[in-house]
């Protein structure tokens, strides 16, 4: 286990990137640096496949305009997924989605954590919390399950690749 921004020495037989390559300025290097013949590597899936997207969509109105997003597809994109990690010099084995409920087993847990975060807290601070909640219980309501939690379904997209 270790840090991608100071990894332990190597060499492995696998090195394992969660939810990593989106975050960082060049993915391409991050798994060419691998030291490892193999790597796996997971992204969320495109928005329209995570219902983790309600919580943007609910606070749209008090955060600011997403701009429109310049050059490739994201890395939620399988075919764009594909080739950075070929120009990473990486065979890609399998590629592979995987569907991640994630259950909340009410309306605080849901809201809770949310009010807490970057866009939590700037929408909150714009409308102030009720305003929030309420957006949002509004348009999770279609994901309410009949003990009264919440079921947020996502796609995670897993590649598994070697060098080549």
């Amino acid at each position: 286990v270790g840090d991608a921004v100071d990894p332990p020495p190597g060499p492995f037989a696998a090195v394992v990137a969660l939810q990593l390559l989106e975050h960082v300025p060049n993915p391409v290097a991050v798994l060419r640096a691998a030291p490892a013949p193999v790597v796996v590597a997971t992204v969320w899936g495109r928005e329209s496949e995570c219902d983790a997207r309600l919580f943007a969509e609910a606070l749209a109105p008090w955060l600011p305009q997403r701009p429109p997003r310049p050059g490739p597809p994201p890395l939620t994109d399988p075919d764009r997924l594909r080739k950075i990690v070929a120009l990473a010099g990486l065979e890609v084995v399998a590629l592979d989605e995987v569907e991640c409920p994630i259950d909340h087993a009410d309306a605080d847990a849901l809201v809770g954590e949310l009010l807490v975060s970057g866009i939590g807290l700037h929408a909150a601070r714009q409308a102030g919390p009720a305003a929030v909640r309420a957006a949002v219980l509004d348009r999770a309501a279609d994901l309410r399950t009949s003990d009264g939690g919440y079921r947020l379904r996502n796609v995670i997209r897993v590649v598994v690749a070697q060098r080549t």
